[in-house]
């Protein structure tokens, strides 16, 4: 009864400080950039017809007011969810599940920008769940833990084909390697295959009990790394603020990342 007591608060604890984490990043962030919320209008034809009828003149100018409003309206749902939906009372749930879906109105409109990559749904599934499995903490654990595992093993992979240029690689990753290791371009483009082969190789070797404990750990410490490479490595002393305010929302975004594999981690240790 104590272990299963233990259980449940380690998920509730990596679950609550992702889930804050992940709002916190995306409201940041979307206060100083958001996407082309007009742009996933065009995906219901009627509506897009509808719109685009109505305007008259510059619409170039329709669609900038139109973006700039979707992330005010976005941003005050998050502030919302962030203020009421981490409360104990009944009615919070609904606030969390206001501003999951503000976060993935987000992903849509980015995810767009990508063509719909897969690989970017992939990588960004644990932005998508987070919120959803920390509304079911209190789930049958096994069932949560084996979810938890599944989101983070394909978030993994998904940056696993972008460091393989299975999926256009972007540009920052390459970047990031040579500042932190010092690398020419082709090692590092070398070191992101290497990284690329490992993150694809979880999706299988993870159900391997006798060394999942091992995967989770790697997980942990890459998670870990790649989240606070983002404003370490791209600070701009000439531009400081400005490079905080791009990149801090990116480490709070990758959050999950690293306490996920953690919190599977301690629940592996503890069964053992």
């Amino acid at each position: 009864m104590d272990s299963f007591i233990q259980s449940k608060k380690s998920f509730q604890q990596v679950l609550f400080w992702s889930s804050l984490f992940l709002i916190v990043g995306n409201l940041t962030k979307n206060i100083w950039y958001y996407p082309s919320f007009f742009d996933l209008v065009y995906w219901i034809d009627s509506v897009s017809l509808f719109l685009t009828s109505q305007v008259d003149g510059d619409a170039s100018l329709f669609i900038e007011s139109f973006n700039s409003w979707a992330s005010i309206l976005i941003n005050g749902i998050l502030i919302l969810s962030l203020a009421l939906g981490f409360t104990s009372r009944s009615w919070s749930s609904p606030f969390l599940v206001a501003g999951w879906i503000g976060i993935v109105l987000i992903f849509l409109g980015e995810w767009n920008e990508t063509n719909l990559q897969w690989a970017y749904f992939m990588e960004s599934l644990m932005r998508l769940t987070v919120i959803p499995l920390y509304l079911l903490r209190n789930w049958d654990q096994k069932r949560l833990f084996n979810l938890l595992l599944v989101t983070v093993v394909i978030t993994f992979a998904g940056h696993g084909l972008f460091a393989l240029n299975v999926f256009p690689r972007p540009a920052h990753f390459v970047d990031m390697v040579i500042k932190a290791f010092g690398f020419s371009e082709s090692n590092a483009n070398l070191f992101l295959n290497v990284v690329g082969v490992l993150d694809l190789t979880l999706l299988g070797l993870v159900w391997i009990k006798p060394v999942r404990r091992w995967l989770l750990i790697y997980m942990m410490v890459w998670g870990f790394l790649t989240a606070i490479a983002r404003p370490v490595l791209n600070i701009s002393w000439v531009f400081f603020v400005d490079s905080l305010i791009i990149w801090i929302p990116e480490l709070f975004n990758r959050v999950a990342h690293f306490l996920i594999p953690l919190g599977l981690y301690w629940e592996m240790k503890r069964n053992n």
